[in-house]
């Protein structure tokens, strides 16, 4: 489209459905753009509507809302729904929000609520995330030194922003919900030393190699295919739960030092890496409900979870011995040909 910044009395712009990838520039008058069921993934322009009214811009592919959204001051009805927003956070947002009185944001793959959500009269905010809301507002009376946060069965839809408002929390509770993204900044939560995400629909965890401190990770029940690999990296981890996930494949644990206890019981494992019998702490071991054909059945029907892991150790000290024993006879056979070069050489 060419620019409409010139259309001076311009009040309402209707682009619904053109496949438009970019909004053309756009001029002060506008009051409603209503630009839903594009292909726009940018709307930095926008911000140039100051007496912009309504903002629709359903079914697009925006990733981001712009850092001056709050500087429209006129702004009543927003809808970012079915887009790809991962953040709605915006400076400033928390004076702008009193004023909404219509939010429409589902159907976003979002990581975490933002504090600003409060401020937003509970009216104008769609009602699936009603306990979002509660949720955020219950947070915004606690003190900011709280160590441990119980979110539990709470019906939410997605995490609230926790950092930088819980800087030193340890542990976090959000089991039994409906969360299916987790934000990109748990990773910050450097003290944390027990988190909980059982019995929700995550389908990927974030970068955990920051919380060094972690002892306790329980995210079974979920949807998690991969487990993210900087999982080894947690040197402290004493206890993993995995279970109740469609995973096949395992990261190598064997950073985990610590690690004492293993459930990954109903997956999708056909087979166990023999990385699992070199995890040095390892006691307490559960696979069970997985389609396993290495170890063969056999062997947990013979003793169970103990055999299987018993099973493991002795298949990979043999093969730490088979290898010590070729090293030792590649270093003897080498040792040999030296000899033999050096008779050779004196003749």
């Amino acid at each position: 489209l060419p620019s409409l910044r010139g259309c001076r009395a311009l009040k309402t712009l209707c682009l619904h459905r053109n496949a438009l990838r970019e909004l053309p520039p756009l001029p002060a008058s506008l009051t409603r753009l209503l630009a839903s069921g594009n292909n726009l993934d940018e709307i930095s322009t926008v911000t140039d509507c100051l007496n912009l009214v309504e903002l629709d811009l359903e079914r697009n592919k925006v990733v981001f809302l712009p850092d001056d959204l709050a500087d429209l001051h006129s702004l009543e009805r927003i809808n970012v729904s079915k887009n790809l927003l991962s953040s709605l956070e915006v400076p400033g947002m928390s004076r702008r929000a009193p004023k909404l009185r219509e939010l429409k944001i589902a159907s976003n793959p979002l990581g975490s609520m933002p504090w600003w959500l409060a401020d937003v009269s509970a009216g104008s905010l769609e009602e699936i995330f009603s306990q979002d809301y509660k949720a955020i507002r219950d947070m915004r009376e606690m003190p900011g030194y709280i160590r441990t946060l119980d979110l539990g069965n709470r019906g939410l839809l997605h995490a609230p922003a926790l950092h930088p408002h819980f800087p030193h929390i340890t542990t976090l509770k959000l089991s039994h919900n409906s969360i299916a993204f987790l934000p990109a900044h748990l990773s910050d939560l450097v003290w944390m030393r027990r988190l909980h995400l059982e019995d929700n629909f995550i389908t990927f965890l974030p970068d955990l190699s920051r919380m060094s401190h972690l002892k306790d990770l329980r995210v079974q029940g979920n949807r998690l295919a991969t487990l993210t690999p900087t999982i080894r990296h947690l040197t402290e981890l004493e206890v993993l739960y995995i279970g109740q996930n469609p995973l096949s494949d395992l990261p190598d644990l064997t950073g985990c030092v610590a690690l004492t206890t293993l459930w990954m019981a109903g997956c999708r494992f056909t087979s166990l890496p023999l990385s699992i019998a070199d995890i040095p702490s390892l006691e307490n071991f559960y696979c069970e409900g997985n389609p396993l054909k290495f170890p063969e059945p056999a062997v947990y029907e013979h003793g169970g979870n103990d055999e299987v892991l018993r099973h493991m150790r002795q298949i990979a000290n043999n093969r730490r011995e088979q290898a010590a024993m070729e090293d030792f006879r590649q270093k003897k056979g080498e040792e040999k040909a030296a000899k033999a070069a050096a008779r050779m050489e004196g003749f």
